[in-house]
């Protein structure tokens, strides 16, 4: 991605509202984890084309970047026995959220775009979140059940019947629908 980052940066300086180039580039930086980077690339692209679901796409995949790391270090410095975490030291993703939904409303068809919608919501850990994850997880699931039979074809992730078997569990769904989810991740 260094490399790609440097030509699309160069490309960009002659074409800069080419929205193509931009979430390219904005997902180079998150590749690369440089996620404020990507943020003010994409909030560019989304400015310039406010209905271009790959840039809202991408800007939800950097700042859902962002609000790992930041988990991550809480994390990290609870299990070094710190107690108490600051209020703005959480990872919120409320902005992740917001921006992977744009996406799917702009794109509904895009299971990608519900994947990670459901993911972000999952993070959030709130009980209508962990039920709206759950039906994006279910929309996914129907897109994978219409490609096998004769619909837009589709690679049917593992992790989408794992996390959904997981939040289904959570959420205290029946034992056969749990085991089913982590049987069809198998």
């Amino acid at each position: 991605p260094d490399r790609a980052i440097e030509e699309l940066k160069r490309f960009l300086e002659t074409n800069p509202k080419d929205l193509e180039g931009l979430v390219k580039l904005g997902h180079a930086y998150v590749q690369k984890e440089r996620y404020e980077e990507a943020m003010a690339v994409l909030e560019h692209a989304v400015a310039i084309n406010r209905n271009y679901a790959p840039a809202y796409f991408y800007a939800g995949r950097a700042e859902f970047g962002r609000q790992r790391r930041k988990a991550e270090a809480v994390e990290k410095r609870q299990a070094a026995g710190e107690k108490v975490v600051r209020e703005e030291d959480k990872p919120d993703w409320t902005n992740a959220v917001v921006a992977f939904t744009n996406a799917r409303d702009r794109d509904p068809e895009n299971i990608h775009y519900r994947e990670y919608l459901a993911r972000a919501l999952t993070e959030s850990g709130r009980k209508r979140d962990l039920t709206s994850a759950l039906e994006q997880y279910d929309t996914v699931i129907a897109a994978y059940r219409k490609a096998d039979r004769g619909g837009p074809k589709v690679q049917p992730s593992a992790e989408v019947y794992y996390s959904r078997g997981l939040l289904a569990s959570k959420l205290g769904r029946p034992r056969d629908e749990v085991l089913k989810n982590f049987q069809d991740a198998l």
